[in-house]
C-alpha cells in the first residue's frame, strides 16, 4: 500500500515560476529610471540571434511605465564585466 503523503522529492520544484535565475546576470541588473530588475531576452531577426537584457517594465507594460530604460547588448556586458574583474585584480 502507498503511504498517503507523497515523498517530496529532491528535484520536485516547491515554486512554480515562469522566469528563474539561471543566467549570471538575473537579479543584478536594476533599471535607473523606474527600478524594477531586467530580463534576458533573445532577438531574432533575418536568422541572426541578439541576446538582450531589458526592463521588465517596459516589456510588461511599454513605455507610459518606463520610458527611458535602456536595452543592453548581452556580449558588452560580459565584456565590462570581464574588464574590471581584470582592472580589479
Amino acid at each position: 500500500r502507498r503511504s498517503g503523503k507523497r515523498k517530496v522529492s529532491d528535484k520536485t520544484r516547491t515554486e512554480q515560476s515562469k522566469y528563474s535565475a539561471k543566467y549570471a546576470l538575473s537579479e543584478l541588473l536594476y533599471c535607473g529610471d523606474c527600478g524594477t530588475p531586467y530580463r534576458r531576452c533573445t532577438w531574432r531577426k533575418n536568422g541572426k540571434v541578439r541576446i538582450v537584457w531589458r526592463c521588465i517594465s517596459r516589456l510588461d507594460y511599454g513605455t507610459k511605465y518606463c520610458k527611458k530604460s535602456p536595452t543592453l547588448d548581452e556580449t558588452k556586458i560580459h565584456e565590462a564585466v570581464r574588464l574590471a574583474i581584470q582592472n580589479f585584480s
